[in-house]
């Protein structure tokens, strides 16, 4: 009789401790859930729409020309990632602060492509920039020196040059990376600049084909070069018929030092051969300050070389904000527009 009330009395107690502890681990699940929701009300959601851009304004004061303060650009990316591995990139322009019939000012659409990236490797379908030389597809205001763009890579290189079409890129861990592009060609009797059809209407009679190879193997290099081949310069029969772009560049720097070459060359089948080249040397004074020099030789008419100095600074007070000072010197062939240029710029 009394080991069965033991019994009875050890099983009581086990269970008024059992129901003790389904309490406290139902009050710690509530409170557990109530700290989740909480911290899942607070926290912001992850938007796979992404908004950027840059900006600059320009003032000039040359020579041979009218003084004016232009509102250069005004660009907005807007970029949505579909999945992880399919991304859409695009970017829309205002030039010149206005655009409408009779005003100064264009709407253009610059970038719009859907990239398919495995790995190390993507493959861009749409309308890309194209991968030549160093401004082209890198053109944010804080990203170089000087208030305007180089003349070889605006003349030559005719920046910003993009096209419709598709391209393979591929990077290796070694610092060797390479595309390939099919695309739509240019379109002009005159000069490479005024070929650009923007793929607004382009005229396809005959294509295009773009190649890079860059190395950026070794600290502070960058060696690239890059070919293209027009079937056709005017798409038309009997034009100016197939031309190629040949493009070659290095970077180096040694610690606060930069050091640009840059040269570029078309060879046009029944037309005027056009050649360009760049050397220049910045140099980074403090986080905030920077200086530089360049020379420009080029030849777009055949008449001579056009030859153009620049000297001036960058500031700074954002990484992403730039204030810059140039003064320019050209010879006769390039327009004696002497004088100097002030810019802002941002990019975000």
């Amino acid at each position: 009789m009394k080991k069965i009330m033991t019994l009875a009395l050890a099983l009581t107690c086990s269970a008024s401790i059992s129901f003790a502890n389904e309490d406290k681990i139902a009050e710690l699940q509530a409170q557990l859930n109530a700290l989740a929701d909480y911290v899942e009300s607070q926290a912001t959601p992850v938007s796979k729409t992404t908004l950027g851009g840059y900006g600059e304004m320009h003032y000039t004061n040359l020579n041979n020309t009218t003084k004016q303060l232009d509102f250069h650009r005004f660009i907005l990316f807007v970029n949505h990632e579909f999945s992880d591995n399919i991304r859409l990139f695009s970017e829309l322009e205002l030039e010149h602060a206005i655009s409408g019939v009779g005003k100064v000012g264009v709407m253009e659409l610059e970038q719009a492509y859907i990239q398919f990236k495995r790995g190390t490797r993507d493959i861009k379908v749409g309308m890309f920039l194209m991968p030549v030389g160093i401004v082209n597809e890198t053109h944010e205001p804080p990203t170089f020196y000087g208030t305007e763009r180089n003349p070889i890579e605006k003349y030559i290189i005719p920046t910003t040059w993009r096209e419709g079409g598709v391209m393979y890129s591929a990077n290796h861990a070694s610092g060797l990376s390479w595309d390939v592009a099919v695309h739509s060609g240019l379109n002009t009797s005159t000069s490479v600049r005024s070929g650009r059809q923007n793929v607004g209407n382009a005229v396809a009679e005959t294509l295009a084909y773009t190649g890079r190879i860059q190395y950026t193997g070794l600290a502070g290099l960058t060696l690239s070069a890059s070919w293209n081949q027009q079937e056709d310069m005017d798409q038309a029969a009997g034009g100016l018929g197939a031309a190629s772009l040949l493009e070659a560049h290095v970077i180096y720097h040694i610690a606060d030092l930069k050091l640009t070459a840059l040269f570029a060359q078309w060879t046009i089948e029944n037309g005027l051969d056009t050649q360009g080249s760049i050397v220049e040397a910045s140099y980074r004074i403090s986080p905030t300050w920077g200086v530089f020099a360049r020379q420009n030789i080029w030849d777009d008419t055949g008449a001579g070389d056009k030859i153009q100095y620049d000297i001036g600074a960058n500031y700074w007070p954002h990484e992403d904000v730039v204030l810059k000072l140039d003064v320019q010197q050209q010879n006769g062939l390039a327009g004696n527009q002497d004088g100097f240029n002030l810019g802002v710029g941002y990019q975000f």
